[in-house]
C-alpha cells in the first residue's frame, strides 16, 4: 500500500485560505525504508529559506509512505506528518494529520463527499483520544525528566545542599485531565515510565536533545514524533 499526503501552503483553521510568505524553518522526515519495510519518500521542489509567492500554486510537497498493508502506510504516514516542521506559514499538515486519526479513513469507508460529512462547520482541529493524551504527557515528562538530570552535571555550581528533583510528576492537559507519573532511569536514553492506576510501566527510548524541534523516539517500541518548541521554563509540545 502507498499513501500520498499533498502538503500545501494554506491554512486549515481559515477555509484553507492561501498562506504566502518564507519557509523560515522546512525539515521533512528522513526518507528511506526501514527494515520493516517502512518507505517515506518526500517529493518537492521548495527549500528552507524560500518563499510561498501569490503566483504559483501553493503545493509545498507530496509526503509519501509505502508498506505492506494499508494500516501501517496509514500508521506511518501519521508519524512522518508529525515529524513534518514548517514554520513562517501556515500550511495544512494539522488537517491531513488529524485524516491519518479519523475512524472513517482508518477503516476505508471514504468518499467524496467525507470533508462536508465530517467537518461541517469547519476544521478546527483533532479531539485528542486517550491514548494521545498519554503519549503527549509521557513525551513532556521524559522531556523534563531529561533536562533535571541535565541540570545537575552543569560545572560551576555554588557549594551548598545538593539539588535533588523528584521521580513523581503531575502532568495537566487542557484544563481537567491530569495523569500522575513515576519516572526512573537517568532520562539519557531509556526511561521507565509507570502511570497511576495501571500496572504496566510504559519503556520510553529516544535520543533527543534540547535543541533538536522534533522528538523522536519509541513507546513500548511503538515509534513516536512530536514537535516540541521552548518556552519559558519548559516546552510546548
Amino acid at each position: 500500500w502507498a499513501i500520498e499526503s499533498r502538503i500545501y501552503a494554506e491554512d486549515p483553521f481559515r477555509g484553507f485560505l492561501p498562506s504566502t510568505g518564507r519557509l523560515v524553518r522546512y525539515r521533512p522526515p528522513a526518507e528511506g525504508t526501514s527494515e520493516e519495510g517502512l518507505t517515506i519518500r518526500n517529493d518537492t521542489g521548495v527549500y528552507e529559506g524560500g518563499e510561498i509567492s501569490v503566483y504559483y500554486d501553493p503545493m509545498i510537497a507530496k509526503l509519501c509512505t509505502h508498506a505492506p498493508d494499508r494500516a501501517q502506510a496509514t500508521a506511518h504516514m501519521a508519524n512522518a506528518l508529525d515529524a513534518f516542521t514548517i514554520d513562517g506559514i501556515q500550511h495544512n499538515i494539522p488537517f491531513v494529520a488529524a485524516l491519518m486519526q479519523h475512524p472513517r479513513w482508518i477503516s476505508g469507508e471514504i468518499t467524496t463527499g467525507f470533508i462536508a460529512e465530517e467537518y461541517p462547520d469547519g476544521f478546527a482541529g483533532a479531539e485528542l483520544d486517550k491514548t494521545s493524551k498519554q503519549t503527549l504527557a509521557i513525551v513532556a515528562a521524559s522531556i523534563d525528566h531529561l533536562m533535571n538530570a541535565r541540570k545537575r552535571t552543569i560545572s560551576g555550581q555554588m557549594g551548598g545542599t545538593s539539588v535533588t528533583f523528584t521521580e513523581q510528576r503531575t502532568v495537566r492537559i487542557g484544563d481537567d485531565d491530569w495523569l500522575e507519573l513515576t519516572l526512573a532511569g537517568g532520562g539519557d536514553r531509556a526511561t521507565e515510565v509507570n502511570i497511576e492506576g495501571e500496572d504496566n510501566p510504559r519503556l520510553v527510548i529516544s535520543e533527543w536533545v534540547p535543541g533538536e524541534q522534533v522528538w523522536m523516539g519509541s513507546i513500548d517500541d511503538l515509534p513516536i514524533a512530536v514537535q516540541t518548541s521552548p518556552i519559558m521554563n519548559g516546552y510546548h509540545l
